[in-house]
């Protein structure tokens, strides 16, 4: 009977490793981050009325949409320039001589998790968006302008969740 504890407490715990690795596994490098740095870019670029049709938000509700896409838009910069921050301390870290090989090595562990988590913290803000962007638009609208703009989204691959 203790064998067979031990065997599934050993898969239980295997499992969970492989849970956690797989969940960090997404920023590996300082390449990595510049690069959702870009798709960051790529997704403040975009014109997001090209998900809708312009003649469906006309007045207030072009206008309180215009103003919640500026916030996202705003919230995803904010997102680039903090992953900017977290590849300037990756690299402060390498250079500097008061850190041992091993605590290098586990700071920018702990600043990759912490670029993933900037990363996660965009896809709750997406999904604000799209709650908020709904409240202003006609159902069908709403409807079309999110299957769109989350077909866009994903397509960036910022995090390894797809959004649906």
């Amino acid at each position: 009977m203790k064998k067979i504890l031990t065997k599934i407490l050993f898969v239980i715990t295997l499992c969970f490793i492989f849970i956690c690795n797989s969940a960090n596994a997404l920023i590996m490098s300082e390449s990595d981050i510049q690069m959702k740095i870009n798709q960051i870019y790529r997704l403040e670029n975009q014109d997001f009325s090209d998900f809708y049709n312009k003649s469906d938000l006309i007045g207030y509700r072009l206008n309180s949409f215009n103003m919640y896409v500026t916030q996202y838009k705003n919230a995803a910069n904010y997102a680039a320039v903090r992953l900017k921050n977290v590849i300037d301390q990756i690299n402060m870290v390498r250079n500097s001589a008061d850190f041992s090989d091993q605590d290098k090595s586990a700071q920018i562990s702990r600043l990759y998790q912490d670029a993933n988590t900037i990363l996660v913290d965009l896809n709750n803000t997406t999904i604000n968006h799209l709650y908020s962007a709904k409240t202003v638009m006609p159902t069908l609208t709403g409807q079309k302008y999110r299957k769109k703009f989350l077909e866009f989204y994903n397509s960036l691959h910022l995090t390894d969740i797809q959004m649906i």
